[in-house]
């Protein structure tokens, strides 16, 4: 990604992380408000905490994927619907241009961080919508991760065992911290103060 000294609307949209969370803002929505209005709003008996719960969960899986596995074609969508034209991207079927040697230890730089920060969410907005224990969060959360890493190299994106290992940190460090606060929480709540 590309960062430009005098930057366009086409480029901010179609070239830089900001860009591609806008993208997807329309289709998240839609998507959540379908969730919402077939899954949710007649069920009297989910809380309503649940709920929203629920619905930002759908928001953010939708938005993990969009920008993990389809932001090509999202972008593909966006371009066509503005500018009427294709966007020129070359699609390659299978790349195995694949990274299975860990280095984020000695080359850190803001994407892998991001890498850390996409899992946040995950281990808090899953046991919030769901019953899930913090090994259920974490077995989740472990498979979606790998399942999305297997499948980048079928879509012409690349295996980084770095993003493995990064969102699986992120993962942990949320769910951990979750699950102590909310343990923290009850423990305090059922004492009694004189």
């Amino acid at each position: 990604m590309d960062f430009f000294d005098s930057i366009s609307f086409t480029d901010f949209f179609f070239n830089t992380y900001p860009g591609y969370f806008l993208q997807l803002i329309p289709i998240t929505l839609i998507t959540v408000m379908i969730y919402y209005l077939v899954a949710l709003r007649k069920n009297k008996e989910i809380p309503s905490y649940r709920k929203i719960a629920r619905v930002l969960f759908v928001c953010y899986i939708f938005g993990f994927l969009g920008l993990t596995l389809f932001i090509d074609r999202i972008g593909d969508m966006w371009y066509w619907m503005l500018f009427q034209t294709g966007s020129g991207h070359v699609y390659y079927p299978l790349t195995w241009d694949c990274n299975f040697i860990p280095d984020f230890i000695t080359r850190f730089n803001g994407e892998m961080l991001m890498n850390i920060l996409v899992f946040l969410p995950f281990g808090i907005l899953l046991p919030l919508a769901t019953d899930c224990t913090w090994k259920k969060t974490v077995l989740v959360g472990v498979i979606l991760i790998i399942a999305v890493e297997l499948i980048q190299p079928f879509i012409g994106m690349a295996f980084d065992i770095n993003d493995v290992i990064l969102n699986i940190l992120g993962l942990l460090i949320s769910s951990t911290l979750f699950f102590l606060i909310s343990k923290a929480i009850r423990v305090s709540g059922d004492k009694r103060i004189p």
